[in-house]
């Protein structure tokens, strides 16, 4: 009788520790995911006032893009991912054009380096 409580006990015992492994390395893929996707919003956010592209539709192709990604950042919770990445994607390039709007010499280069800093690479 106590022989067979304790193997049940074992039993459930690995169990969870399985589960619980499970879901630790499923966390640490979602998290290099979303660094990765993160680090792509960015960039391509940050590449249309670097480079100057003024079209409306590369901003319309970013937004796009940002939402996409932004949906598999956040696959838990997709519209908060959407409407994150798209925000970011639209804020950006403002931010951007207001730190630069009074100066009269910069190089582009200044805004990717902290951002590269930022992401680890």
């Amino acid at each position: 009788m106590m022989n067979t409580a304790k193997q049940l006990i074992l039993a459930e015992f690995q169990t969870f520790k399985k589960e619980y492994f499970h879901q630790k390395v499923k966390k640490e893929e979602n998290g290099k995911t979303r660094e990765a996707l993160f680090v792509i919003v960015a960039m391509l956010s940050m590449a249309g006032p670097v480079f100057g592209i003024q079209s409306l539709l590369w901003h319309i192709a970013v937004i796009i893009i940002s939402g996409i990604a932004g949906y598999w950042m956040f696959t838990a919770k997709p519209i908060a991912g959407i409407v994150g990445a798209i925000a970011f994607a639209i804020v950006l390039p403002l931010a951007y054009n207001f730190y630069f709007s009074g100066r009269t010499t910069y190089l582009n280069i200044e805004v990717l380096i902290p951002m590269l800093n930022a992401t680890r690479w």
